[in-house]
């Protein structure tokens, strides 16, 4: 009886061109991958598929030869085909996927031997590394039903479900090859990347936090449970993390990129964030405490010192250099209106009743602007508790404003003016020592 290429492909004799050259391909490359096998039978019989394959090739990718070729099949195996149906001799071949490599090998499962499946799990991670996923899929998920002892097998369909944006259906075999090797944080650091892939960032950290606890020299472990700590805002712990890996590679762009991005991070992390709508601030973020003023530069100065790679990055962070200096610094917050009237009293007084003591307490007016020059950060604190950030006398007039009106609040200050004239020297002294105690100590 003459050779049957189709069954030698493992292909349907109703196949069409493009299966033919794919499966053939896929083959070809199986077998010429064992002609270099160490055993004389094994290498023989590749040698041989190999000279099959490429004669199944010149005639079943011919069409006027394969036509020819399909006559004499049937007239050798005895069966007439019409045409407009399926021969009824395919039933004698064996269909399959045209990218099963495993039955076109054309070798029993309770014939494989450790040599096999070693070349079988080879070939499957090449096509994997080639980017022929569905292939090695096949072939991966095939051998793990025969040898589903093997962790690598079961890494290998994980890996390959992985590729094909499989996330789900990837966590199985990760956790199957994990459970087989618990001691080998490779497979534990894949199962991680899986939950990342998900979004479900807390059991990615402790895959992370795992593989590394088995491997600690491992520096990407590390990189890995720093950044997703940071990520998880527990730059706390973290940072330390990242710090660690650029100072063992520091010429990683990755290691740089992801360190900076944590100092960026890590630099406003305490600021409040202000919307619109708010009675004294402006949509933005803000300082509170004179330290977040402080780590904030700390950070940013850090992380603009990274040689990275990044443009958009670096902008970003001269960006949040130029708002923290404008946070820094004091604002008046005091009343002009008052000090330039205790100064034309003070001046009055001197002039109705001249004394080296009143030309002295000329001066107050002066010392009491600069007594109400409030730290930015104390600003930002009143009025995100909603609180007025004003002092002393504009403090009172706020408050007036509040519960009288702007007329009530302005008739009512015409009045107490009058009866401050006279006490101007003692209000405005004991006005400068509670802004300085405030404001400067």
């Amino acid at each position: 009886m003459m050779l049957n290429y189709y069954e030698i492909c493992n292909l349907s004799p109703s196949a069409s061109q493009e299966e033919i050259k794919k499966t053939i391909y896929q083959l070809m490359r199986l077998w010429s991958h064992r002609t270099n096998a160490p055993q004389m039978e094994r290498r023989q019989e590749a040698e041989r598929m190999v000279r099959l394959l490429e004669e199944a090739e010149e005639i079943l990718l011919d069409e006027e030869k394969r036509k020819e070729y399909d006559k004499q099949l049937r007239r050798s195996i005895g069966i007439i085909a019409t045409n407009t149906e399926e021969t009824s001799y395919s039933s004698s071949f064996h269909e399959s996927t045209p990218t099963d490599q495993v039955t076109a090998t054309k070798e029993k499962v309770e014939e494989l031997s450790p040599e096999t499946i070693e070349e079988m799990i080879q070939q499957a991670q090449e096509l994997l590394s080639s980017g022929s996923v569905n292939d090695a899929l096949f072939l991966a998920e095939k051998l793990s039903k025969e040898v589903s002892d093997r962790a690598e097998v079961w890494s290998l369909v994980g890996h390959c479900r992985f590729k094909l944006g499989n996330y789900h259906e990837a966590i199985a075999p990760f956790v199957k090859a994990s459970d087989l090797e618990p001691e080998n944080p490779e497979y534990v650091y894949d199962l991680g990347e899986v939950f990342e892939k998900l979004g479900n960032q807390a059991r990615a950290l402790e895959q992370f936090k795992r593989a590394s606890s088995l491997k600690p020299d491992d520096i990407h472990y590390r990189f890995k449970v720093g950044m997703l700590m940071v990520d998880l805002d527990q730059v706390q712990n973290g940072l330390p993390l990242l710090e660690q890996c650029y100072r063992v590679a520091p010429e990683n762009p990755v290691y740089q990129i992801e360190l900076a991005k944590a100092y960026e991070k890590s630099a406003f992390k305490n600021w409040i964030t202000i919307y619109r709508d708010h009675p004294y601030l402006s949509p933005g973020i803000y300082p509170i405490r004179r330290t977040d003023l402080s780590l904030a530069d700390a950070y940013i100065n850090r992380a603009i010192q990274i040689p990275f790679d990044d443009s958009e990055l670096r902008n970003r962070l001269q960006q949040h250099k130029g708002e923290i200096q404008k946070r820094k610094g004091r604002q008046f917050t005091g009343s002009w209106i008052m000090a330039a009237l205790s100064f034309i009293f003070l001046i009055y007084t001197q002039y109705v009743n001249p004394s080296v003591l009143n030309f002295v307490f000329i001066g107050l007016p002066f010392i009491y602007i600069v007594s109400a020059l409030t730290p930015k950060y104390r600003i930002y604190q009143k009025a995100y508790q909603n609180k007025t950030p004003k002092t002393d006398f504009a403090y009172i007039f706020a408050q007036l404003k509040e519960r009288l009106g702007a007329a009530g609040a302005w008739l009512v200050s015409v009045i107490l003016v009058f009866g401050y004239f006279w006490i101007t020297a003692f209000v405005m002294s004991i006005f400068i020592i509670y802004n300085l105690i405030r404001n400067f100590f």
